[in-house]
Order: structure tokens, then sequence, then C-alpha cells
């Protein structure tokens, strides 16, 4: 029998994602990036940033679990999100991630 590990909901700019973090996800994420997922929020004397947008794009494509969803997608799903009055600062929060029994889990703020 399959079990189906738990997901994030996250609506962005009309489109539904489903957001989870594996291993698996974040070995191809930071191949894509070319660094650590954990430089994105931290600068190099250990403070917090804010990630550049294209990166939290990619994150959030690497955490999705719904079938389909091109690049493309995610960035015209933000070009709406952003038009809506949003920012991306906003996004910054749902991209936190963190470590849970053995998986990455979101921490997802939506207003």
């Amino acid at each position: 029998m399959t079990v189906k590990k738990a997901t994030k909901k996250f609506e962005m700019g009309g489109l539904q994602l489903e957001l989870k973090l594996t291993g698996r996800d974040i070995l191809n994420i930071e191949k894509r990036l070319g660094k650590s997922m954990m430089s994105l929020f931290m600068s190099a004397d250990v403070g917090m940033k804010l990630p550049p947008l294209n990166e939290m794009l990619i994150v959030l494509q690497g955490a999705n679990q719904t079938h389909g969803v091109t690049d493309n997608d995610i960035f015209a799903a933000f070009e709406k999100y952003f038009d809506d009055a949003n920012c991306n600062s906003k996004l910054a929060s749902t991209d936190k991630a963190h470590r849970r029994k053995g998986s990455w889990e979101f921490q997802v703020d939506q207003d």
C-alpha cells in the first residue's frame, strides 16, 4: 500500500501547489541553484536575508508535488500574485522550510 506523505497546499496567483521537500528534492534544488538552500536565507555574517526572487521560485518549483506544473506556470502565477498587490517578502515567509521527521516541512503563512 502506498502512503502519500503530507503536503502543504499553497495558492499563488490562481495556481494551486502542494509543497513538500524530500531529500532528493533538496539535492535537485541545490544542484539547480549551485549552492546550499540554507545559504538562501543566511548572510555571510550569519544574519538573515531575503533571497532573490528567482531563487525563491526555484525552491517553490522544486518542492511542488503537483504534476504538470512548469517553471513558466510558476513564473506566470507569481506575476499574477505580484499584480494582486502581494510582495516577494510575503512569499519568502512561505518559502521557509523546517526539518521534521526525516523530511522538510513548509511553514505557510497565507493571509
